[in-house]
């Protein structure tokens, strides 16, 4: 039973917030690494003391930037958590102001890409649903859902979804259904990206 229900998730493969502030995590790492510097400075100055009696001014040094990357760590996380909303806000938006349609699940495409890494060859497997609506003018369109992670043939128990398409030109999809015992098999396109 609980193998079953694992499968009917559906793991997506694009990162679940977008990169809004990618420079300035990457700062935070590198603080990060610097309070574990400073930690271990001062712990070798404070065995440098404890033995020979020197050391002292090594483990004030030590202490001083353990502060600083401290108050760093503080200040960028708080401009982290700024931008984080700021990015919230403008999804949500784009979300509330994107025109809604009644879609249709018609089949999914298995996306395989072989890539070479010291010498060996891996395969990504990719997965995304292939969905058609109608627009505002009446038109049949075909649109394609982000990226999963797992076989997502046979997740769906009903092929309705809502399509929403946004005002920057790009797509979202709510209300997969996957909750139900009986599930639908979906058709798949198997595609070898390069």
């Amino acid at each position: 039973m609980e193998r079953k229900e694992e499968n009917k998730r559906l793991i997506s493969a694009d990162p679940e917030r977008g990169e809004y502030a990618p420079v300035l995590r990457v700062l935070i790492a590198v603080c990060y690494m610097g309070v574990v510097a400073a930690i271990v400075a001062f712990l070798a100055a404070l065995l440098s003391y404890v033995s020979n009696g020197m050391g002292i001014d090594k483990m004030a040094v030590s202490s001083v930037s353990f502060a600083v990357f401290c108050a760093v760590i503080i200040g960028m996380s708080i401009a982290d958590r700024k931008k984080e909303r700021e990015y919230e806000a403008q999804r949500k938006e784009l979300t509330d102001n994107a025109d809604k349609f009644s879609g249709t699940v018609t089949g999914c495409e298995k996306h395989k890409k072989t890539i070479v890494y010291a010498n060996r060859k891996y395969e990504e497997v990719t997965w995304r649903f292939i969905v058609t609506y109608k627009n505002e003018n009446g038109d049949t369109e075909t649109v394609y859902s982000g990226r999963y992670l797992n076989d997502i043939s046979e997740v769906l128990t009903d092929t309705s979804v809502d399509v929403l398409k946004l005002s920057n030109g790009e797509y979202a999809f709510e209300n997969f259904s996957t909750d139900g015992e009986n599930t639908v098999k979906l058709e798949v396109a198997e595609i070898e990206d390069e």
